[in-house]
C-alpha cells in the first residue's frame, strides 16, 4: 500500500510540475499544431541484427499530457521471439510546438519528465545478476520488474539511468504509421532523428 500511494504521489508531482508555467528556459510557448495526445499508440521497431528489438507506447495523460514508455528488449535469437532483458524507461510528455530538424522533417518539440527506469531479467540473466550485484541490488526475480531509477548499472546493463524528476528533450514525427524519435537530452532539443523507425502496431 505505501509503494501505491509513493507512486501516485510521484506521479501527481510530475503531472504538476509538467503543467507548470514555471519550466526550464528550453521549454518555450509556440503555435501547436500536434498535441502529445495525437501520437498515442504503440509502436515497434523492426528486430536488430543485434538481436534487440525497442519498442514505444505512448498513453493518455492529463490536460495534454501523455505517458511516454521505453522498451529495449533483448532476446537471444534473432528473430526476436525469446526475452532475455527488458529495460523499460518511463516518463511524462508533453509537445511544446512545432520545428523542422536537420533532415527537413517536420517535428514536435516534446519535453519530457522520467518517472521512473525499470530492468526486467528472465532465469538467463537473475543468477549472475544477484551474484554479482548488479545496480547494486541482490534481490533480481525472474521475470519480475526491478526499480533501477537513478542507479549506475555500466558494469552490467551498460547505462547509467535518470533520476526521478530529471528533465529531457525529445523530438517526434509520426507520418502515417510510421514514428521516429530522437536520443532525449538533458541540454536542449536535438535536431536530428535518430534513424530508429517504429511501426505503429
Amino acid at each position: 500500500m505505501k509503494t501505491i500511494v509513493f507512486n501516485v504521489t510521484i506521479i501527481s508531482l510530475i503531472l504538476f510540475f509538467v503543467q507548470s508555467c514555471s519550466i526550464d528556459e528550453n521549454v518555450t510557448t509556440a503555435t501547436v499544431s500536434k498535441s502529445a495526445t495525437d501520437y498515442i499508440g504503440t509502436y515497434l521497431s523492426a528486430c536488430g541484427s543485434n538481436k534487440q528489438q525497442e519498442k514505444v507506447v505512448i498513453t493518455d495523460g492529463s490536460g495534454g499530457s501523455v505517458y511516454a514508455n521505453w522498451y529495449k528488449i533483448s532476446h537471444s535469437d534473432s528473430a526476436c521471439s525469446t526475452v532475455l532483458k527488458t529495460i523499460q524507461y518511463n516518463h511524462t510528455a508533453r509537445a511544446m510546438g512545432d520545428t523542422t530538424d536537420d533532415g527537413s522533417n517536420s517535428v514536435s518539440k516534446i519535453y519530457l519528465i522520467t518517472i521512473n527506469v525499470t530492468a526486467t531479467l528472465n532465469s538467463t540473466y537473475t543468477s549472475s545478476a544477484n551474484e554479482d550485484e548488479w545496480c547494486g541490488l541482490s534481490n533480481w526475480e525472474e521475470n519480475t520488474a526491478k526499480d533501477i531509477t537513478g542507479k549506475d548499472c555500466t558494469n552490467s546493463l551498460s547505462e547509467s539511468f535518470s533520476p526521478t524528476l530529471t528533465e529531457k528533450y525529445d523530438i517526434w514525427n509520426l507520418n502515417g504509421t510510421s514514428f521516429q524519435k530522437s536520443e532525449e537530452s538533458t541540454a536542449g532539443y536535438p535536431t536530428s532523428l535518430d534513424g530508429t523507425v517504429y511501426t505503429k502496431q
